[in-house]
């Protein structure tokens, strides 16, 4: 029994000293985004977003964010502190600083982000489910979130980086804004989520040349409406799939069968879409329509 109660306070203690030391947004950390570029709508740019300096703040050591979007969600520039586990940002319409990230909540829990905009509902945060993922050999605490109020976010929080969606909740009016993480740097980590260099620049008619390059996949049926299959009896390393604009879409859960993948399209939009296979070193590729 002793030895019993001995385990669970160490326990305790680990988990109590590691939220105590999340130290998110560091000096230098940058955050690469997917963004597509509203002025010419066939062309994914990149988003920026970083720490650009320290600074006293309203009476708070803060940290200094910019590249955030202006009038969707955080302002811009950004005063954030942490304290334990909990990430504060100053807000210009309540004048005092709010609770942005809780990233020790575990499930069953939630809390409030209030005074993101004058038009915009508080957003409230949910923690649905929480485990320990694996990023390029670090662990790290990853909760499962919904949210109610008018805001567009990503699903889950990661510790260190925030929300891989984006690091701002975005107003539900707002338009094409940043739509998923690509990278993640500071003085002690370098996460790359995609396989190309940061701050790739993409237009459809690069990725049609390429895609056209590789090697052809045979798609079937082709228009599709529920599903598409591959003859595919092999490892799988990446499958993405791409819209007209050159824009990743989702991809639902997918079927192994003998000799061939089944691919879900049902939730695809309808019309032309593109599709790339990678595995062992080689690439092929495909197009088909939704319809």
């Amino acid at each position: 029994m002793q030895l019993s109660q001995l385990t669970l306070l160490i326990l305790l203690s680990t988990a109590c000293l590691r939220a105590q030391n999340v130290d998110f947004a560091p000096l230098g950390a940058k955050w690469f985004y997917k963004q597509n570029s509203f002025d010419v709508p066939s062309m994914e740019q990149f988003r920026l977003v970083e720490v650009t300096g320290e600074s006293m703040f309203q009476g708070k050591w803060c940290r200094v964010l910019e590249g955030l979007t202006p009038g969707c969600g955080l302002p811009d520039p950004c005063h954030i502190f942490t304290q334990n586990d909990s990430t504060y940002y100053w807000s210009n319409l309540t004048a005092k600083f709010e609770l942005l990230y809780h990233f020790s909540a575990t499930t069953g829990q939630s809390w409030q982000i209030p005074g993101l905009l004058p038009l915009g509902d508080t957003l409230g945060v949910y923690v649905d489910s929480v485990r320990y993922v694996v990023v390029q050999s670090d662990t790290l605490f990853m909760q499962y979130v919904s949210f109610t109020g008018c805001y567009d976010w990503g699903n889950t929080i990661l510790e260190k980086l925030g929300n891989p969606h984006f690091l701002s909740p975005s107003f539900c009016l707002c338009e094409n804004g940043p739509y998923g993480i690509r990278c993640y740097q500071d003085a002690e980590s370098d996460y790359h989520f995609v396989d190309y260099p940061c701050d790739t620049v993409f237009s459809i008619n690069t990725l049609i040349q390429d895609l056209n390059s590789f090697t052809h996949l045979p798609i079937s049926p082709n228009p599709a409406t529920d599903f598409i299959h591959l003859p595919w009896d092999g490892p799988l390393e990446s499958l993405q799939v791409f819209d007209a604009l050159g824009r990743q879409m989702p991809l639902g859960r997918l079927h192994l069968l003998e000799g061939r993948l089944d691919i879900p399209v049902a939730h695809l939009p309808t019309g032309l879409h593109y599709l790339q296979l990678r595995t062992q070193g080689r690439v092929w590729s495909g197009r088909f329509v939704k319809r």
